[in-house]
């Protein structure tokens, strides 16, 4: 029972960290733009493709690995 009430304390000092962190910020309508656009299913050439939904646990994944960046194009640094 002690670890789980540790990591419920943990957790909810997280949040409380990160609720403080968004409140101070000002001016939202950047974010809110860019959230939008990343859910918003878009057709392009034909194709559709969905947005993305962070409340879902399948496209969290996807943004997790993503924003991990192992996969990121890196040059050479011998220009190759």
């Amino acid at each position: 029972m002690g670890r789980l009430y540790d990591l419920q304390k943990l957790l909810r000092n997280a949040n409380h960290r990160y609720l403080e962190f968004i409140s101070s910020i000002d001016d939202r309508t950047a974010g809110i733009k860019r959230l939008k656009k990343a859910s918003k299913s878009v057709e392009e050439n034909g194709h559709s493709y969905k947005g993305f939904n962070f409340f879902n646990e399948e496209d969290l994944e996807i943004l997790q690995t993503i924003a991990r960046g192992e996969f990121n194009a890196c040059p050479h640094e011998n220009g190759d």
